[in-house]
């Protein structure tokens, strides 16, 4: 006599590690995908913007692009947007080229082994994901631009100079604190979206069984 083996699903603090194949987009789907992320880029940081918050909210199209994609698709979305708003709004945001390629690999990384599709493993991959971004942003706002870049952050800045007297570890903290908050607001406005759209193109995130 057998017996059925009985597979309990995975609870949201459980890991789902494995090696993940992301979607097979079509050549139609990137040419769709591809401009409404880096707009989705650009509509979030004119919200910002217009709405004087302390965020940037302009890496949701990247995120997206990631985890339907895979690699390419997330980092073509990331260096078109730094592109075209180096051209059109801040010349500055050409000093942050190298985000997108370190971002996304790591999420790539993460994602295609299997961190995003439980909660606490997609929590982490947030804060991995947040931290990679510092390790480039706080050398070139610290380096480049003297700590300073006119955002809403530099008040947390001069604070944290004052109170340690080093720009670097200044760049750090402040910098890691804002990529946390606007990530974190972005992930879930990602997850958000991903509901919409077809179940095999969430299956790197925590909805892949929805």
């Amino acid at each position: 006599m057998t017996t059925a083996t009985v597979v309990q699903p995975k609870k949201w603090y459980q890991f789902d590690i494995h090696r993940i194949k992301f979607p097979e987009l079509k050549p139609i789907h990137l040419a769709a995908i591809i401009p409404i992320c880096v707009a989705m880029n650009f509509a979030g940081s004119t919200i910002a913007q217009s709405l004087k918050l302390p965020i940037y909210l302009d890496f949701g199209g990247t995120i997206l692009a990631t985890m339907i994609g895979g690699w390419w698709p997330g980092v073509a979305v990331g260096f078109l947007t730094l592109i075209i708003q180096g051209l059109l709004q801040n010349p500055t945001d050409f000093a942050f080229l190298p985000l997108p390629l370190v971002g996304v690999t790591v999420l790539w990384l993460l994602l295609r082994s299997g961190w995003g599709r439980t909660w606490l493993g997609f929590i982490i991959t947030l804060i991995l994901f947040s931290f990679s971004l510092t390790l480039v942003t706080a050398p070139v706002t610290a380096f480049a631009f003297g700590g300073f870049t006119g955002a809403a952050w530099d008040v947390g800045t001069a604070v944290v100079v004052a109170a340690t007297h080093n720009i670097f570890s200044a760049a750090i903290i402040t910098q890691g604190a804002e990529s946390i908050l606007d990530k974190g607001i972005l992930f879930f406005v990602v997850i958000a979206i991903l509901r919409a759209l077809p179940a095999y193109w969430r299956v790197t995130s925590p909805l892949h069984k929805d």
